[in-house]
């Protein structure tokens, strides 16, 4: 069965990447809960942009979504760019052999995440698709 993807990143201390990985048929499930931690009048949620306290309540949630699957990957790489693909790959790297519609925020870096993740599918016995939403 096919699997969502969804990828976002976090620069602190260290570049990290998160993704969370969702079954084709419980994507709309996924989407109305996450819906649901929006603030009144917010068109999204995003870990990003809540506070403390939204934050804890949108872990708690996933982690009590049973078809959720949760990766992460970081890297030590100075350079963002460099930490951002490093990041992906290994992000890439460590799911289950399934197939995948990988679903990544937009940003200047989409040319690059797009040569590192076709030059990865060749390696990978993973079936995946990506786009920049």
């Amino acid at each position: 069965m096919k699997r969502f993807v969804f990828i976002d990143e976090s620069i602190r201390t260290r570049y990290a990447m998160a993704a969370v990985v969702v079954p084709i048929t419980k994507v709309g499930h996924f989407r109305k809960e996450m819906l649901n931690l929006r603030t009144k009048g917010a068109k999204s949620f995003h870990m990003g942009r809540e506070r403390r306290q939204r934050q804890q309540q949108a872990l708690k949630l996933l982690a009590s979504l049973d078809y959720c699957e949760i990766y992460a990957s970081t890297s030590r790489e100075n350079i963002r760019a460099l930490a951002r693909q490093e990041s992906l790959r290994s992000l890439l790297k460590i799911l289950p052999t399934h197939e995948y519609h990988v679903i990544l925020d937009h940003t200047n870096q989409e040319e690059t995440d797009r040569e590192t993740i076709l030059r990865l599918r060749k390696t990978l016995d993973n079936k995946l698709e990506f786009l920049h939403l």
